[in-house]
């Protein structure tokens, strides 16, 4: 592979430079995980998703992606000290930047005892994004099930993929691209003259010992099965559900801060996975294949939660109608110009996603549990944007009928008391929402 970045992957390396934004992949396992399958396993990922041995490389100013001079995906494997030692390694990998300049822009970690292991599979966003850390996860998990039980795998390559850019529908390109991009540029910045609200600030947002932190909660499979009925019944998404909760919450820690205030306006960033809207569909490749749909929300005191959910599933249902995830690939060419530097960059960062929550929901995936000797228990993801650290992000998976959610703050800028009491009132939320029965 020898191609410039995409505007997507040029974006994510700006960030990437500010403050690591890198994200983890987090299987749990029953069984102990041989190590040597493991290096077998991750010796031939590379065959199937090219852009697992690749580095970036700047020629004449310019960002290039090339799988040149480019070593083996490192491993490590530590000793397993109990439940929750995932939790801090996870934190350690998300605030570690993978080398970009060298490569490779993933690496694994085997947390290991005799019956119970984790693996975490550290990804640069520049290649990657949730789904694609799903994909891997998957794929890496048969490899070594297959290894173990002493079979040789088959490997069925993804092709080399153009730049996101390159691969939009003919809609969003041209001259009716040009159009969609300026009525999206008008209604980005008529959305911020509205003064969308923030989460309010705990310390400085560019500190330089600033450090992402991670709060693991779940929602059991008796209440997620009957927050997914409850959802149908009222004509929402669950998406739409679990982000009224996190906005109800966020508004409530606003206006405490705010004295007389009784109703503000808060935009909500949902990731969306573009692979099924190319044509043809991409398949399950590891690449930065996701956008965002920006929805405003005005929110008060008297704001009913299904309704706040159903008017979220709407809006982001239009955003995608409208195409504006596509085009605001385009935009993001407005905001990140070739000569910025990344100092620059960080003071506008907080100007390009005026908003306090960063929602990635993966869904509903279904992923077999057996895998030779070992068997599935948990697989979810967790990751920060440093750069942008005055977000509460939230990825959410849903496996086995659990919903997983990772909340993820930046420390000092949101402090872990507050990201906490955040945490805490979403998931009661949700709680009270879900009504077996």
């Amino acid at each position: 592979m020898n191609r410039k970045l995409g505007t997507s992957e040029r974006f994510a390396l700006l960030c990437d430079q500010v403050g690591s934004i890198t994200f983890v992949s987090i299987a749990h396992l029953s069984g102990s995980l041989d190590e040597h399958a493991l290096r077998s396993a991750l010796d031939l990922l590379p065959q199937r998703h090219p852009l697992l041995r690749t580095r970036i490389e700047v020629i004449e100013n310019e960002p290039v992606l090339t799988s040149e001079n480019v070593s083996e995906i490192p491993f490590r494997v530590e000793v397993r000290r109990g439940d929750d030692h995932w939790l801090s390694e996870t934190e350690e990998e998300i605030n570690n930047p993978l080398p970009w300049f060298t490569g490779p822009l993933v690496r694994v970690v085997l947390l290991k005892s005799s019956d119970t292991s984790e693996l975490l599979v550290t990804f640069c966003h520049v290649i990657g994004d949730g789904i694609s850390g799903v994909y891997l996860m998957r794929d890496l998990l048969n490899l070594v099930g297959q290894i173990t039980e002493g079979n040789t795998p088959e490997i069925e390559p993804f092709p080399e993929r153009p730049p996101l850019a390159d691969l939009l529908p003919k809609t969003t390109r041209g001259v009716r691209g040009s159009v969609k991009t300026a009525i999206l540029l008008g209604k980005t910045l008529l959305n911020f003259a509205r003064r969308p609200k923030k989460l309010p600030r705990d310390g400085d947002p560019f500190s330089e010992d600033r450090r992402a932190r991670i709060i693991h909660c779940i929602l059991p499979r008796e209440k997620t099965e009957a927050l997914i009925t409850q959802c149908h019944e009222e004509s929402t998404t669950v998406h739409g559900a679990i982000c009224a909760a996190i906005l109800k919450a966020a508004a409530q820690q606003i206006c405490s801060a705010l004295p007389d205030t009784k109703s503000i306006t808060i935009n909500c960033l949902s990731a969306v996975n573009l692979r099924p809207f190319f044509n043809p569909p991409l398949g399950d490749e590891v690449g930065h294949f996701i956008s965002w749909a920006i929805t405003p929300h005005r929110i008060s005191e008297d704001t009913r939660f299904w309704d706040l959910a159903r008017n979220i599933s709407k809006a982001v249902h239009a955003s995608i109608r409208k195409s504006e995830p596509f085009v605001f690939v385009s935009l993001l060419d407005k905001f990140t110009p070739k000569d910025v530097t990344p100092d620059n960059f960080a003071k506008q960062a907080s100007n390009i996603y005026s908003a306090s929550i960063l929602v990635t929901n993966l869904g509903r995936f279904d992923m077999p549990e057996r895998y030779g000797p070992f068997t599935l228990q948990k697989v979810h993801f967790a990751g920060a944007n440093k750069a942008f650290s005055e977000y509460f992000n939230i990825d959410i998976s849903t496996y086995c009928n659990t919903l997983n959610i990772n909340f993820a703050y930046t420390d000092p800028t949101i402090s872990p008391t507050r990201a906490a009491a955040l945490a805490e009132d979403i998931m009661k939320t949700l709680q009270s929402v879900s009504h077996p029965g």
